[in-house]
């Protein structure tokens, strides 16, 4: 029986270190896969981040071109109701007397 026993023994020691070889695997694979994780989620972050900043670049530049767009139209607006405010102030008397005249001066039909 010692030999069946000692055999019995020497199974089951075998069989513990079996688990704990496979438990510590088991952690091994763990921490590997949290570091994976990790490390996949840092760089999904870095390019969300990435993609962010390029879209607030965009935005930003397309309100520096429309400031631009506003004042370019802006200023041409402002040059062309002054050109058109003296082109009245020259022509206004003309128009005048014209109107006056037409308006005395009756034709029969």
């Amino acid at each position: 029986m010692s030999t069946s026993s000692s055999q019995g023994i020497h199974t089951l020691l075998d069989a513990e270190k079996n688990a704990s070889a496979t438990v510590e695997q088991a952690r091994l694979y763990r921490g590997k896969r949290l570091n994976d994780a990790r490390s996949e989620a840092a760089k999904e972050i870095a390019e969300l981040q990435v993609r962010k900043n390029e879209e607030l670049e965009k935005i930003q530049k397309d309100s520096i071109d429309q400031t631009a767009l506003t004042e370019t139209i802006e200023k041409d607006t402002a040059e062309k109701l002054k050109a058109t405010t003296a082109m009245f102030e020259k022509n206004k008397a003309k128009a005048m007397s014209k109107l006056v005249e037409a308006v005395v001066t009756a034709e029969t039909v």
